[in-house]
């Protein structure tokens, strides 16, 4: 019997203590809350204190970083800004048209000719023509824009009641700009308001292909006599032209060009203009390497205005003439445009 009790004393003496220290452990944790961190750092060296924590593992992303590229704005210039290498525009201080809107800044057609190099850095010209308040001449103006040669714009005829004129040219992948007004300046004056060329960056337009633009007769280099613009740019029956030449030559003068086959038609009107008095008949001939390719009616004034085209393509020397009698009258031709093979 006491054999028994005191294998009974001795099993309670053993398990008393492993009461009170897990009552010690319970009081600590109340006390010193761990982080999810350090309960996995203890979890684990309670497992093997040998094996070491696993290394952190970074997965890669599904996709590359979207980057989201910087906007530039378009560069834009005031066309005053700019250097002409021809004549320099003029500002003016006439700033409100014949229908009371008024402008910022505005250039006036005292100098004929504005030209500059762009070197193909903008793609958008734009402006608003206007005639100025208090304009009473009774000419018109027409202002023709164009790219290494070729017209990319015409304004419509600006008389002292028309309305003002917004436009936009594209001009992308053009060198040499050049601005020209017609010879009225003197007679009615007319304004290009808020002219600005701009690069158009976000909405960048395509170049132009020259083989679709036409040439003025002009702007090509004559071997022999020099062709003249008019303002009279207005038939008979009221019809009008972007520009005109007319017969400064008869009889066996004649503007002549060599062509060298780069070009693949000739085109225009004949007529004559408003106002015109003369009895006599003027006749126009188009030669071509010795060829006739066309000739006129006899016109009059009495004659409506006359279209033709002609293929001048495998063609080098090229000519018009105009009757002996040319001098009694001006026959023009309105819109006197060669176009590129």
């Amino acid at each position: 019997m006491k054999k028994v009790l005191s294998i009974i004393c001795a099993m309670t003496l053993f398990v008393l203590p492993v009461g009170c220290s897990n009552q010690q452990t319970r009081d600590t944790s109340l006390n010193d809350i761990p982080t999810t961190a350090q309960s996995s750092a203890t979890a684990n060296s309670v497992i093997t204190e040998t094996t070491a924590p696993p290394a952190e593992t970074t997965v890669p992303p599904t996709t590359e970083p979207t980057t989201v590229p910087v906007t530039e704005s378009a560069k834009t210039v005031q066309l005053t800004d700019l250097t002409s290498i021809a004549d320099a525009p003029k500002t003016t201080d006439r700033l409100t048209d014949n229908y009371g809107n008024t402008y910022g800044t505005a250039i006036i057609n005292d100098t004929t000719c504005y030209e500059y190099l762009l070197d193909g850095q903008y793609s958008v010209l734009k402006g608003t023509l206007y005639i100025p308040k208090g304009e009473t001449g009774n000419v018109e103006v027409v202002l023709t824009v164009k790219g290494d040669g070729y017209v990319l714009y015409a304004s419509p005829l600006m008389a002292k009641t028309s309305r003002p004129q917004e436009f936009e040219v594209n001009i992308a992948g053009f060198n040499k700009l050049v601005i020209e007004w017609n010879r009225n300046s003197y007679y009615l004056r007319c304004c290009l308001a808020n002219a600005v060329l701009s690069e158009e960056a976000s909405s960048r337009q395509e170049a132009v292909d020259p083989k679709t633009l036409p040439r003025e007769i002009t702007g090509l280099t004559s071997i022999a006599e020099k062709p003249e613009k008019t303002d009279k740019l207005t038939d008979v029956l009221g019809n009008t032209y972007n520009y005109a030449i007319y017969n400064t030559i008869g009889g066996n003068e004649c503007f002549e060009y060599l062509l060298d086959k780069k070009y693949s038609k000739f085109k225009g009107t004949l007529y004559f203009p408003r106002g015109e008095t003369t009895n006599k008949s003027i006749t126009m001939t188009l030669t071509a390497d010795g060829q006739k390719i066309y000739e006129s009616p006899a016109m009059t004034v009495s004659s409506a205005p006359v279209d033709f085209e002609v293929d001048v393509s495998q063609y080098n020397d090229f000519k018009i003439n105009f009757s002996k009698n040319a001098w009694s009258g001006t026959l023009c031709i309105g819109n006197a445009y060669i176009y590129y093979a």
